[in-house]
């Protein structure tokens, strides 16, 4: 797909989407991550490798503007301890793509006070589901398959955001 990911993709700074993911949500350290290592893990169940990988990148920009666990200042108010995704560059109406293969399990397809706003969430192997959101329009609906690289909207500015970008969650 022409969003193909791989290691050492200079948009990731060596590393795809998917390590970035686990490095931040599981807070295992990125060498245990591309060596395999689970002795390096204080969770051994937590260290092994998913099947699971983000195939492309999610949308026509590949920027990073906020990591996972950035500005806690701005996420309390939430009750949160930190941002809970990645946001990715995505300007309005912008296209936004599935990361991998998987089942559409949810469209919010107004902006209707949800903090995500218009968003989507995809199912994927062994349990893992994306979630696409502050878009201007979902154009999957649920129960839909999905592969890797298929449009899952228009970026945009809905729900508690501050600019159009994709807020992308696992």
């Amino acid at each position: 797909p022409i969003n193909a990911l791989s290691i050492g993709d200079p948009f990731t700074n060596g590393y795809n989407l998917h390590y970035i993911l686990c490095k931040y949500y599981l807070h295992i350290p990125i060498r245990c991550i591309l060596q395999y290592k689970a002795n390096c893990c204080p969770k051994q169940k937590e260290c092994l490798m998913s099947n699971f990988k983000f195939e492309v990148w999610p949308t026509e920009f590949r920027q990073i503007n906020q990591y996972f666990g950035q500005n806690p200042q701005n996420y309390s108010q939430f009750g949160l301890p930190g941002h809970d995704g990645l946001d990715i560059m995505a300007p309005t109406a912008s296209k936004i793509f599935a990361v991998a293969a998987g089942t559409v399990r949810m469209v919010n397809p107004q902006d209707n006070g949800h903090n995500y706003g218009i968003h989507v969430r995809i199912d994927h192997i062994e349990g893992w589901q994306s979630i696409y959101a502050h878009m201007q329009q979902a154009t999957m609906r649920v129960g839909q398959k999905v592969k890797a690289g298929d449009q899952v909207g228009l970026a945009d500015n809905t729900g508690n955001s501050f600019g159009s970008h994709l807020h992308l969650a696992l």
